[in-house]
């Protein structure tokens, strides 16, 4: 993974996020797209902090999860929202090698706006397929090739309104401050940021069928669900 020091710092003030109204429309769109019923063995790849992991789990009572992410700083913070849930397991993983797992090891694998900052996004898909059972499905956010962090500031504004807005701003401050700083200048727009067309011929080149696209997060990523057959 892209600047691993950043994202060990970028750790420390993450979970403000959780204030972030399209961040959390995002967490509920993509948790929509999984059962809630049946006993799953469910991957979150790129996990961060385990905001998206703690969700399903909340959701999906039967199923087990696995996380993994190659900040430990990101982990550490995720292990604290599972202290004694057995059914989550956390590991580090370099997100940019081979995953250590077993052929069809999982029934449904997400991954939130993990893949732009890798350095080989297509190898990740490739290992998704790998890993995910036949029948499998595979959930995913990434940015799109025009999306903007202002256009996510834009919709936290309107969804909060002014005076809620600017009030959650000065609260947080130091910790918005942090986001804002490793966003515009370090996690900036590359090549990975994949337009509709893009994601779906790379979805389809490494194998996967019935793939659908949406906007999330205030329009700014593609929301994408595909499936082994």
């Amino acid at each position: 993974m892209k600047n691993i020091s950043i994202w060990n710092f970028y750790a420390r003030a993450y979970d403000v996020i959780n204030e972030n109204v399209p961040y959390l429309q995002m967490l509920d769109e993509i948790t929509k797209e999984l059962p809630t019923e049946g006993s799953l063995r469910i991957l979150d790849a790129g996990c961060g902090t385990g905001n998206l992991l703690k969700k399903m789990s909340e959701e999906n009572l039967s199923s087990k999860f696995v996380g993994i992410d190659s900040s430990e700083e990101m982990l550490s913070r995720a292990k604290k929202k599972f202290p004694f849930d057995q059914r989550v397991s956390l590991h580090h993983a370099n997100l940019d090698e081979k995953l250590e797992f077993t052929d069809h090891s999982f029934n449904r694998i997400v991954s939130s706006n993990t893949l732009y900052a890798l350095k080989n996004p297509e190898k990740m898909i490739s290992e998704f397929w790998r890993v995910l059972k036949p029948r499998g499905k595979m959930i995913l956010t990434n940015p799109h090739d025009t999306s903007s962090f202002s256009g996510i500031m834009k919709k936290q504004w309107q969804e909060l309104g002014f005076f809620k807005f600017i009030t959650k701003f000065i609260l947080h401050l130091p910790s918005l401050l942090v986001i804002i700083i490793v966003n515009v200048f370090f996690l900036k727009k590359n090549d990975n940021y994949w337009s509709q067309e893009k994601t779906i011929s790379i979805l389809k080149k490494n194998g996967f069928k019935n793939i659908s696209i949406k906007l999330t997060y205030a329009d700014q990523a593609l929301l994408v669900s595909a499936d082994k057959i």
